[in-house]
């Protein structure tokens, strides 16, 4: 935000630095550098938070370029390559809101912007410029009234409507946005257009409703806008306007726009255009018989929650605008508040939505919860979003508070509305917190309401709201005497805080603890003298009868209601005060009674010339005029040549007055001696104000004489500075001259910057290619090494059952030298008598050894595959190492590609030979075993010739 800022400051500088040049010399070099600048300026305010920060930023410098550029278009003699930059950044700057009112109030812009569109528009290659300006005139028409008796307005008027009759499709939406600006509420422009010849009228109105079925909302909402702004105002028209049918198409029209079209310009002319027609009375009839209008209005209300800080306060704006119709107003409040009647919302959501208003708002969002979220809304600038929130919630539950059970479905309400005041946060700011106590007394307006709101407050709620506006405002009975310019505003907007306060305190008196005495207590305090006069000195009726009941309440007559008459005519009686068109800021109270319980109230006194006659003196009841009263009078009229009387005169007219008031009033009774010690003591409270004047008067002197010698002393100074200054002169014409040289050197630097820029762009984009191709080879890389691990997965499987045989094998090898060693016993037992048989038993031995040799053999060749396989997870693990280093080396991934190729050519060779081995190794085994089954037949062969023999010996025995 901060380096944004910076740009846009130092672009708006620069940009005025060469329209200063280019003032002083127009030559074609400053042109194009001012060019330059001005496109600089365009591109740094055409980003989304430039108009933020032009609407937050010091306006002085705004207000240099805007001179500037509304001279450029003053100027007949302008280039038009100079007028279409201006007209687009102007168009730009007009995005801000304070740029539009500088341009429209200050500059008086309409005027000149109509000449040039004007002249732009007998152009025909400056179509381009001539969109620009209608598109600038339409921002700035937009909610204003341009006066018809300007200079070129009649012009611009039959341009518009000779547009609308070309139908040019570039210019169009422009051009209807413009006319529909320019007709609303203009008799002057609507009746120029209406006593036009009659054909080109007829003409008019055809291709106005020509355009009621396109498909861009703007042209069918501006032209439904310019044809009710010229229709409405004859008979004739409001027939055919409000014909069943055609009103029913127009509001279909609008709700269709204000549904689909939001955050548009087209929403915004649909709303205005129907917060207008809902003025009229006929209009009210006919929205009240639309059938289509819950549903509308209850798609209208889901927009809540899919607008944004900037644009949801107009949104509100509009609802509470539509809702002045007595039918919208009960269709959205029974929208509004339904999810409480059917159960669909309870108070522990709403108080949630209120704790949590910092979380963004889902699509399908009640409305109601939509609305405290909005009314919860914290902003660093202002808080108009949640003032218009908690405007419509006061509206919505006042009409909801009139139906039969209004109280009961508010009560679920009422937990999130105390919720926001006791949140700290949401009580800062005296523009929120009026809304939400305003809320909070229309909750408390029924009886059965007040006990739950009570149940939910304390005591320190009031006390701190009342003393943080008594002390944030300067609300006290001295201050309010002279009060400051600037703080009249604030003490209004305080002052009526803290009536609100009060009177909501009055009613939850008997609710909540200690509240009774802490009323008692405040209301004998000094500094809510001046918050109960402004009550009521004011013209509104609500803050009159507020006044008088908290006097009332402070009396002791607690259940006093000031009569609604007395309150209505105290408050026109104070808006006839305030009609004159000066501002008042000391209010002057004449007193025509000597009753005595007057006398007690303390008054303030308005300021008084002392040349007055007799008769038109101020009451003696009054309070004396403070000191910085009469210095504000001095400085305010210093051209007044009526002076003070001296004190000999007041002296002698005193004594006069009390003769005359000796001779006439004798001291008949103990009441008439009375009223004349009142008098006396009056008359030297005066004589002591008059000192008090004199003294005033000769310090007053002694200023004016030491002002004297400062003001010769400043002249001279003057002279010396005048003599500096042509010094200076002369060294800035030196410098003006050795900044155009620098300017030139630095536009040549500029172009070669450019230059630069666009050979770094080309290579970049080289760059970009030749990285992507290398994004390409790594995927297909990372792709076979996936497949390559997969594989050595499956080989590692493949190991793990291999060495599972060979375990079983040896195994079987261990029973088969047991079975050995029993047979070598029995052999030699039979050596002697089977010499034949134990030769081939050795060869068997013989051929059990070489048996073993192979084995062992193979276990020598299975130690070295695991080595080997051990050799191959290592390079597996430099592999993926390299793997990594292939991110940053792209380059050496083609050498490294081929050597893994290698590497796993060797692998596959590898794992080949094990299975052509692993193969040998079991036909060996089933071969051994084929010898080792003959072994075993021999054996048992031999066994039964023993038995054979055995048995023929024993029978020769």
């Amino acid at each position: 935000m901060d380096q944004a800022s910076s740009l846009l400051n130092e672009s708006l500088r620069e940009m005025l630095r060469a329209a200063t040049q280019y003032q002083h010399n127009p030559s074609n070099s400053q042109l194009i550098c001012l060019l330059k600048q001005l496109e600089a300026l365009q591109s740094a305010c055409s980003r989304s938070s430039s108009i933020r920060l032009i609407q937050s930023n010091d306006q002085i410098e705004w207000i240099e370029c805007l001179t500037f550029l509304v001279d450029v278009l003053r100027e007949r003699q302008s280039s038009l390559d100079l007028v279409r930059p201006v007209l687009k950044t102007l168009c730009i700057l007009a995005q801000a809101s304070n740029i539009q009112k500088l341009l429209y109030e200050t500059f008086n812009m309409c005027p000149v912007l109509a000449g040039q569109i004007v002249t732009l528009s007998s152009i025909e290659e400056e179509e381009t410029s001539l969109l620009e300006g209608l598109k600038l005139l339409q921002k700035l028409s937009y909610g204003r009234r341009v006066d018809y008796h300007q200079d070129n307005m009649e012009t611009l008027l039959n341009f518009l409507v000779d547009a609308v009759m070309e139908g040019r499709e570039l210019l169009m939406p422009s051009v209807l946005g413009s006319l529909a600006n320019l007709c609303r509420n203009n008799v002057l422009v609507q009746s120029a257009i209406q006593n036009s010849s009659q054909r080109s009228k007829k003409a008019l109105w055809k291709t106005l409703c020509s355009y009621f079925d396109n498909d861009n909302y703007m042209l069918v909402i501006s032209s439904l806008s310019a044809f009710t702004s010229l229709r409405l105002n004859n008979a004739d028209g409001q027939k055919a306007f409000f014909e069943a049918s055609n009103i029913e198409h127009i509001l279909q029209i609008i709700f269709m726009i204000m549904s689909n079209g939001f955050k548009t310009m087209a929403w915004k002319y649909a709303a205005d255009l129907l917060t207008d027609l809902l003025r009229l009375p006929q209009m009210q009839i006919c929205i009240k018989r639309y059938r289509h209008l819950t549903k509308c209005m209850s798609e209208v209300l889901t927009l809540l929650a899919t607008g944004s800080e900037e644009n949801i306060a107009e949104f509100f704006q509009v609802l509470l605008n539509m809702c002045q119709a007595p039918a919208v107003r009960q269709t959205v409040t029974i929208i509004l508040f339904s999810s409480l009647t059917q159960g669909r919302l309870s108070s522990q959501t709403l108080v949630d939505r209120v704790q949590q208003h910092t979380q963004p708002l889902g699509a399908g969002t009640d409305p109601l919860v939509a609305c405290l979220h909005w009314a919860a809304h914290m902003s660093k600038t202002d808080n108009r979003v949640a003032s218009a929130a908690l405007d419509f919630l006061i509206d919505s539950c006042q009409d909801c508070m009139c139906g039969a059970d209004g109280s009961k479905t508010l009560q679920h309400l009422i937990p999130a509305v105390v919720e926001l005041l006791r949140q700290q946060e949401q009580t800062k700011s005296t523009e929120k917190v009026t809304p939400i106590v305003r809320l909070l007394s229309v909750l408390c307006s029924d009886k059965e309401n007040r006990a739950s709101v009570g149940a939910l407050l304390k005591a320190s709620i009031f006390s701190q709201l009342v003393e943080k506006q008594l002390t944030n405002s300067y609300m006290s009975y001295v201050a309010a005497t002279t009060p400051f310019l600037g703080d009249t505003d604030l003490k209004k907007v305080s002052g009526h805080c803290i009536l609100l306060t009060l009177d909501l305190a009055v009613k939850l008196r008997k609710y909540v603890k200690e509240l009774q005495e802490y009323l008692t207590k405040i209301l004998h305090d000094s500094r809510l003298l001046d918050v109960l006069a402004m009550g009521l000195a004011s013209p509104d009726q609500e803050h009159v009868s507020m006044a008088l009941q908290l006097i009332c309440f402070a009396m002791g007559t607690e259940e006093a209601q000031p009569d609604v008459i007395l309150c209505s005519s105290v408050a026109c009686l104070n808006k006839q005060k305030h009609q004159p068109a000066f501002s008042r800021h000391h209010l002057s109270m004449d007193i025509n009674s000597s009753d005595s319980s007057i006398s007690k109230i303390p008054r303030l006194e308005g300021v008084y010339h002392a040349d007055n006659k007799e008769n038109q003196r101020p009451s003696p009841l009054c309070c004396s005029t403070p000191v910085m009263q009469v210095e504000n009078m001095a400085r305010r009229e210093p051209s007044d040549n009526k002076q003070i009387p001296g004190k000999e005169h007041q002296q002698h007219s005193i004594e006069s007055l009390i003769e005359r008031m000796e001779s006439v009033m004798e001291p008949k009774d103990s009441k008439s001696a009375e009223v004349i010690e009142v008098f006396e003591h009056h008359i030297k409270a005066l004589q002591i104000k008059e000192e008090h004047l004199n003294n005033l008067l000769e310090a007053k002197a002694i200023a004016v004489t030491q002002a004297d010698r400062v003001i010769a002393q400043l002249r001279t100074r003057e002279a010396s500075h005048a003599i500096e200054m042509k010094k200076l002169q002369s060294v800035l014409k030196k410098s003006e001259g050795k900044i155009e040289q620098t300017v030139s050197e630095m536009n040549g630097l500029r172009i070669q910057s450019e230059q630069l820029k666009a050979q770094l762009d080309k290579q970049l984009e080289g760059k970009v290619e030749e990285i992507e191709t290398l994004n390409k080879k790594y995927s297909a890389l990372t792709e076979k090494c996936s497949e390559l691990q997969d594989m050595i997965s499956t080989a590692k499987q493949e190991k793990k059952s291999l060495s599972n045989m060979l375990d079983d094998l040896q195994k079987a090898h261990e029973t088969l030298k047991e079975q050995y060693t029993i047979s070598c016993g029995q052999s030699k037992q039979l050596e002697e008598e089977r010499k034949t048989l134990s030769k081939q038993l050795k060869e068997k031995e013989q051929a059990l050894q070489k048996s073993t040799s192979s084995l062992q053999a193979l276990q020598t060749k299975y130690k070295e595959t695991e080595k080997e396989r051990l050799e191959l997870e290592k390079e597996k693990d430099d592999f993926e190492v390299y793997v990594d280093k292939l991110r940053d080396q792209l380059s050496t991934s083609e050498n490294s590609c081929r050597l893994f190729k290698q590497r796993v050519g060797i692998l596959e060779g590898i794992n080949q030979e094990q299975d052509t081995k692993l193969e040998q190794q079991t036909k060996r085994i089933a071969e051994v075993e084929a010898e080792l089954e003959k072994h075993n037949q021999i054996v048992s062969f031999i066994t039964s010739m023993n038995l054979n023999t055995g048995q023929g010996g024993a029978s020769k025995k």
